[in-house]
């Protein structure tokens, strides 16, 4: 929810270097109360396995009741900041595997600042929240986080080819990856992606092939009527965008799961295109092959190639979609 917040002219900052942490100093010092602030991840939203639980550095902000910032601390590999501040009416904003970013001086800067999708790794995926809160003493409180990415797991894919004469051939998976990546958005809401990764195709995006592309040392053979469970994950940043689209000249459209796949010697694509990818939300993909795919991978398959079941969840309330492509 998109907070709008009446700005006082901001005071000068100081950095308050025996203790990290950025403070908007009072004129009486002894007024300073003990705040502390930690995440509560691997409880609630932020469920997940180890590695999308683990903090590798946690920033905490604290913002006056005219969203001015008042103090700042940063910490590694910890969940848990203490920070002073005066008494009154916050807002407490914590951001977790993310970049350094102290460079703000209110709110509504902070709010519009943009995360990269390279920020993100599977052992540290960038997190972030806020939480309203009256200080009148020193005092512990926790602010909830919750993830930026989407996160795409491919499970079973199945050979059920329809037509007797494909049943023989061989078919086998030498890749998947995901498409028209949104490479961008904001750290409490999605923003317009200012970037895109792999725009139609797999491109050169090294900086992020861990999180959106898995490639077999040998091919994946899956003989007709047989099954082969994957069980890959990966991540991507939310895509809202409403309407697909296939032209040549790229823009905003459907992000896209592809299998790479030979029938025989013939290469074919089976794009799932995946609309409306929301934050801190899990896709589960299971995938039944029944005839040739398409010659693109950003050209949706026809419904006749492939049966697709998509289950999405919270990360852990989930809800099933069954879908035809």
């Amino acid at each position: 929810m998109k907070r709008k917040l009446y700005l006082a002219a901001f005071a000068a900052v100081a950095f308050a270097s025996c203790n990290g942490i950025l403070v908007n100093e009072p004129e009486n010092k002894s007024g300073l109360v003990t705040l502390d602030l930690s995440v509560p991840v691997g409880e609630t939203k932020s469920e997940g396995t180890e590695d999308e639980r683990k903090v590798t550095n946690l920033q905490v902000y604290v913002f006056d009741s005219q969203g001015v910032l008042e103090a700042y601390n940063n910490v590694k590999n910890a969940t848990s900041a203490s920070i002073q501040c005066t008494p009154g009416t916050k807002t407490a904003v914590a951001l977790v595997n993310a970049p350094e970013i102290k460079d703000i001086s209110k709110y509504e800067e902070l709010s519009q600042k943009t995360s990269d999708l390279v920020e993100n790794k599977r052992y540290s995926l960038v997190m972030a929240g806020s939480l309203p809160t009256d200080v009148s003493e020193s005092s512990s409180i926790t602010v909830p986080v919750t993830r930026l990415a989407s996160k795409i797991t491919l499970g079973t894919i199945t050979n059920n080819m329809t037509l007797d004469y494909l049943k023989d051939k061989n078919f086998s998976i030498q890749a998947v990856y995901l498409i028209n990546i949104a490479g961008t958005t904001g750290y409490f809401e999605d923003l317009e992606p200012k970037k895109w990764y792999n725009e139609k195709k797999h491109g050169n995006s090294a900086y992020i092939l861990d999180l959106i592309k898995r490639l077999s040392s040998e091919y994946i053979n899956v003989p007709y009527g047989e099954s082969y469970s994957l069980n890959h994950t990966f991540y991507t940043y939310p895509n809202g965008t409403e309407t697909d689209s296939s032209d040549e000249t790229f823009g905003p459209r459907y992000t896209r799961l592809v299998l790479e796949a030979r029938l025989d010697n013939k290469l074919y694509y089976y794009p799932i295109s995946i609309p409306g990818l929301k934050r801190n939300t899990a896709y589960e993909v299971n995938v039944t092959i029944t005839r040739p795919g398409s010659s693109s991978p950003d050209i949706p398959i026809d419904v006749d190639d492939a049966s697709v079941n998509i289950s999405i969840q919270e990360w852990i309330d989930s809800e099933e979609i069954n879908e035809k492509i």
